[in-house]
């Protein structure tokens, strides 16, 4: 799964966490070029987030933007 720029609503959770455990997810998250991470602005405030990087031309859109409703 993954989150592209967009007019839509992604929905998610917010976690507060220390830097050391911000660089274990980016050594993750950001290896291959997959995803990169982008400041966004949230109900809570500003927040990180990992945005696909690669095209997405012929995969499925979840429309709602809830990785939870995948399979509607």
């Amino acid at each position: 799964p993954g989150a592209v720029p967009g007019n839509g609503t992604v929905h998610g959770e917010v976690y507060r966490i220390d830097n050391a455990t911000l660089a274990e997810l980016d050594a993750l998250r950001t290896r291959g070029g997959e995803y990169a991470r982008q400041l966004i602005q949230t109900p809570y405030g500003s927040a990180w987030m990992y945005v696909y990087q690669r095209p997405v031309d012929g995969l499925k859109l979840i429309e709602s933007g809830d990785w939870l409703d995948r399979d509607k």
